[in-house]
């Protein structure tokens, strides 16, 4: 495995038994782990529900739900990241999976050689979306944390802002940590 590949854990889902065992085989060959594989798409999400791998790679059309449903499904309540394959490019078809939260799309069949950079690439993305979801959650506490402090104290935002950052200095914490103390549990900083 080229050193710069992380090893992940990964769940694979396709209805055709030679394919899922092609896809191990390439993806032990570049030192991942599959720790589920699954038929359908509900078996998919069940599978990823009890083993919470670090990836899954489904087919997007397998019989009793699709790779597409599945994915949606993962992304709302599982939080896994997902790789959709397929033998159909069409854009309604690329369309439809970037809406359900899939992270990568690769066409069947899949080289070993786009398979690790794309894993690498949904990884990317979904850390990426991850942080940015963080980011937009500590940006909505601060500003109703700024609110409360200016109502409260009447004060401007700036000089909210300012408190806001001084009380998270002092306490070794972070912006968003004080601004939710000051939400949650009515504890305002001097």
């Amino acid at each position: 495995m080229p050193s710069e590949l992380k090893s992940y854990r990964i769940l694979i889902a396709d209805d055709e038994p030679m394919i899922r065992e092609t896809l191990r085989s390439q993806l032990e060959s570049l030192g991942h782990a599959v720790v589920a594989e699954a038929t359908s798409g509900p078996e998919a999400v069940e599978k990823a529900a009890e083993v919470r791998p670090d990836i899954a790679i489904m087919d997007i059309r397998m019989p009793e739900g699709s790779g597409i449903e599945a994915a949606k499904k993962m992304a709302e309540e599982i939080d896994c990241p997902v790789v959709l394959l397929t033998a159909y490019s069409d854009a309604d078809t690329i369309d439809s999976a970037a809406a359900a939260g899939a992270f990568a799309f690769l066409s069947k069949p899949v080289k070993t050689t786009d398979l690790g950079p794309g894993i690498e690439m949904a990884i990317a993305r979904y850390k990426d979306v991850r942080r940015l979801e963080t980011r937009l959650r500590n940006r909505t506490v601060l500003d109703r944390a700024k609110g409360k402090l200016m109502d409260k104290f009447q004060l401007t935002e700036e000089e909210a802002h300012k408190r806001i950052h001084y009380a998270a200095r002092r306490q070794n914490r972070t912006m968003g940590e004080v601004a939710e103390d000051i939400i949650e549990r009515n504890v305002f900083p001097d």
